[in-house]
């Protein structure tokens, strides 16, 4: 800023960047993709600078959730970083001096009424802005502006808000763009294998909420197999042997077979993912903002479809009274128990063409009128989701706006605190979250049943807590309800294999004592109350085996774990090489596709991107790198089959030694690739229909 009188401090969370590399081989993946995916995305100045160095000193930048990965090593990123719960974020923001709301948003208008949409982030501004209203009897100069974007969806419900909500609206076609595409995932056989296992613990006519990323995408997938190929999803778990391991807890805990009843969503974030079990008939199960209706429905004493009974029943709960109210008139309408189309005036139903009923149910001629004149077909205001944000894939924003106008009212985009937490409404809470499961996903746990989700042992901050502890809370609050942590059993950091599992950690997420679910590729550790040596056993489990035998020796030096505990035998091959032959058995060849809910990328592409990650991997380490470039120089860049790899990164003639060196390594890692892929089938597309 030019005055340097003026501070101005920006708190935000999750500045999202298009991707960029400084690296030559990403540079040449990345450029051509960002062209065609972020055309029009403006970049974020602020974090440019950020990045930079650059930013003036009297402008300041604090983030409460931090782009994933993307901060490690900018020191104003991690120093300005505020730690806090989602649900508490509204609380700091104020604690903070914020005096100024920016929010972007959709318009419409009809019949010359303008009314807007919060759309993908009603999160936080639903809470902020009444407390920015309340400070102006303080004495506080506040300002909340909306900026019109209607390439943003227009969500209705409690995203939907009168003009006067805002101060000040910018609304100039020339600042809209394409919302952030974040791109879907691609899933891994340890990644699909995790959903697999997360699903069976998913109970029909209960509650979901996922987060974000390839392994939430691989639970829903999962869930998806489960309703849809039931036979196959069922011979992929005999193959992991789930039955034989984990039968019990899957009986009282989820279930394998297709969804009768269907899931509701109460997720902070609606992802891409979530969006696929809605449309394809998975979330389904709606639930009311009313305590009695919705325990009525739960205890199946009325249903969605409406009939004369639907009334009777509503008079024995006492809901109505027998000559209707004004008041009970206006609940019966708002539910569409009654229809819109008709009236209430002096204690009279006035219904159009057919003139008027008195409102008393004790009269069997009124009751038979009201059926055939009154009632609505089903009810209505129900939700199959709520959530507190939404990114996603642009197929995403673009199903979102082409949407059925009924099965979209069925999304309820609202606050935060109406999503992560259930003390707010209690009961009703508790009546709609039926069998919830909370999955999210971990770095690393810890043998004592400890969780590390959101920074690094040496204090950096990858993430942010986000909501994460508070649904593990809510977890343990919800009757019948489940918090599930999956993770993989390992990572590679600097080229070297690191296990997951770990004996201890210096950083915690999620504290011992409200440990319940963890599931990596290998398996399900139920830990909930259970003793510090079942909690120990039961992650050694699910850990790789390549770290078993150092984990159980440090349980057991440590007196965690019995001298002579030996981990049972079923458990001790837990190792890649009996994942990929469950991924590559005759059963299961389509069921692992790299991206099930579609790519933004090219064939090419995803070839190429495969081939980038195993160079990587393999170059990590000088000896990796060494014999990476010794293969590479057998490479024959003349070879037809390469051509239109080496074109899409600008390589068919290589200019200098670098060129001509990344030309030759990305050659020999297709040519593997293109290899395996004539002997097995093509994951990334194939699945079953």
């Amino acid at each position: 800023m030019n005055d340097s009188r003026i501070h101005l401090k920006i708190i935000t969370g999750l500045s999202l960047e298009v991707p960029s590399s400084q690296e030559d081989l990403q540079r040449r993946f990345l450029e051509p993709y960002v062209a065609r995916e972020y055309a029009g995305y403006p970049e974020l100045d602020y974090i440019r600078a950020l990045r930079s160095g650059s930013l003036p000193a009297n402008v300041e930048i604090a983030e409460f959730f931090l782009n994933p990965g993307r901060f490690l090593d900018i020191s104003p990123a991690q120093q300005n970083f505020i730690s806090s719960n989602y649900t508490s974020a509204v609380r700091d923001l104020m604690d903070n001096g914020v005096n100024l709301l920016v929010q972007m948003v959709s318009k419409r208008s009809v019949d010359d009424c303008v009314s807007f949409s919060l759309s993908s982030n009603p999160d936080v501004t639903l809470d902020l802005a009444p407390m920015l209203r309340a400070a102006v009897w303080n004495g506080k100069a506040v300002a909340v502006v909306g900026q019109v974007n209607n390439c943003l969806p227009f969500m209705g419900r409690d995203a939907a808000i009168e003009p006067q909500f805002f101060d000040f609206v910018i609304d100039n076609p020339a600042l809209e763009f394409a919302p952030y595409a974040v791109p879907n995932p691609r899933i891994d056989v340890a990644g699909h294998l995790i959903g697999f296992y997360a699903s069976t613990l998913i109970q029909d006519g209960g509650t979901l909420e996922v987060g974000f990323g390839s392994l939430s995408d691989a639970v829903c997938n999962a869930l998806r197999m489960r309703h849809e190929h039931a036979e196959v999803y069922r011979r992929v778990l005999t193959e992991l042997r789930c039955f034989e391991n984990y039968a019990g807890l899957i009986n009282r805990t989820g279930g394998t077979q297709p969804f009768l009843e269907g899931l509701y969503a109460a997720s902070e974030m609606f992802s891409n993912g979530l969006l696929q079990l809605l449309l394809r008939g998975i979330i389904r199960r709606k639930v009311y903002d009313d305590l009695t209706l919705q325990e009525l429905l739960n205890q199946g004493r009325i249903e969605e479809r409406i009939g004369i009974d639907t009334l009777r029943r509503l008079l024995d709960e006492k809901v109505i009274r027998p000559r209707l109210t004004p008041q009970n008139f206006a609940f019966l309408q708002k539910f569409g128990i009654f229809r819109d189309d008709v009236d209430y005036r002096k204690g009279y139903i006035h219904a159009p063409a057919h003139g008027r009923i008195e409102a008393d149910l004790t009269a069997a001629s009124n009751l038979e009128k009201i059926a055939a004149w009154v009632l609505g077909e089903e009810l209505k205001q129900g939700t199959a989701i709520h959530a507190a944000f939404f990114l996603g894939p642009r197929e995403f924003y673009e199903t979102l706006r082409a949407m059925d106008e009924r099965l979209l009212d069925s999304i309820c985009m609202t606050r935060v605190s109406n999503v992560n937490r259930y003390r707010v409404n209690e009961e009703l809470i508790i009546a709609q979250r039926r069998h919830a499961r909370f999955v999210n996903t971990a770095m690393k746990v810890s043998l004592d049943g400890a969780v590390v989700s959101d920074a690094l042992e040496d204090g950096r901050i990858v993430s942010g807590v986000g909501g994460q502890h508070d649904f593990v809370v809510m977890a343990q609050g919800l009757p019948g309800a489940r918090s599930i942590l999956i993770l993989r059993s390992t990572h590679r950091r600097n080229g070297k294999l690191e296990s997951n599992i770990v004996w201890r950690y210096g950083h915690c997420t999620i504290p011992g004592h409200l440990r319940d679910i963890v599931i990596t590729e290998y398996g399900i550790a139920d830990i909930r109350g259970k003793a510090a040596k079942e909690v120990a056993a039961a992650l050694l489990n699910i850990a790789d085996s390549r770290f078993q035998s150092e984990l159980l020796d440090r349980a057991k030096r440590a007196g965690n774990l019995p001298a002579n505990y030996q981990i049972p035998e079923p458990f001790r091959d837990n190792r890649p090489e009996r994942l990929d032959s469950i991924a590559t058995s005759r059963h299961a060849q389509d069921v692992f596709p790299d991206y099930p809910f579609g790519s933004a990328l090219t064939s090419e592409e995803i070839l190429l991107s495969t081939a980038m990650r195993s160079l990587e991997d393999r170059t990590a380490t000088i000896p990796g790198l060494i014999r990476t470039i010794t293969a590479a120089l057998k490479s024959d860049l003349r070879d037809k089959r390469l051509r239109p790899y080496l074109k899409r990164l600008d390589l068919e003639q290589p200019s200098g030694w670098r060129e001509w060196l990344n030309a030759n390594m990305i050659s020999a890692e297709v040519e593997k690739l293109t290899s395996r892929s004539d002997q097995r089938p093509d994951r990334a597309h194939n699945q079953p229909d």
